[in-house]
């Protein structure tokens, strides 16, 4: 009779035991999946004095420099992304700050459709960067006060969209990084 108690016991304080450590992996394992999947806010919010509360403290701690990493890659991307729209508008002397205001009521209009912030921040990106290709067409051509004669349209046409295809490709494949 007091092996059967003693192992009623036993069994009670394993299952508890069991349910405390099993508890504790899920919370641990729930935030490095939201982590993987790019939410890098998330955290681990029950910390034990542990050695569970030790590999929670350290998902957090990896959670808090993913996070740094990300957002000075975005910090450096918007820089480059300004440097660029600079350069457009130095050689339009028509449009300057064409490209910031197209942006910024692009955003306007994907905030009121109740488009996503990060949605909504790339779609500022997107427009701040919709003249790209006038990179690569001469600024006597960009500045031109008279119509653009047939063959100057088909020849800065063609390699305006193909600046533009190319940036746009490098963007793509920067995204899915």
């Amino acid at each position: 009779l007091i092996t059967l108690i003693l192992g009623l016991i036993l069994g009670v304080l394993l299952y508890i035991l069991a349910y405390y450590i099993v508890r504790q992996l899920r919370l641990t394992s729930r935030t490095i999946g939201f982590i993987a999947q790019g939410n890098f806010k998330a955290r681990v919010d029950k910390i034990t004095k542990d050695e569970l509360g030790v590999i929670s403290l350290g998902v957090n701690d990896m959670a808090d420099k993913i996070e740094s990493l990300f957002e000075e890659q975005e910090e450096f991307s918007v820089q480059v992304i300004k440097t660029l729209v600079g350069t457009i508008d130095a050689k339009d002397k028509y449009t300057n700050g064409h490209s910031v205001r197209v942006a910024q009521y692009s955003k306007m209009i994907a905030e009121k459709l109740g488009k996503s912030s990060k949605e909504c921040k790339q779609i500022y990106y997107v427009g701040l960067l919709h003249d790209i290709g006038k990179i690569g067409v001469p600024d006597e051509i960009i500045n031109k006060t008279s119509r653009l004669t047939d063959e100057e349209f088909e020849k800065e046409l063609s390699e305006y969209h193909e600046v533009t295809r190319i940036f746009f490709k490098l963007y793509e494949k920067q995204k899915e990084m």
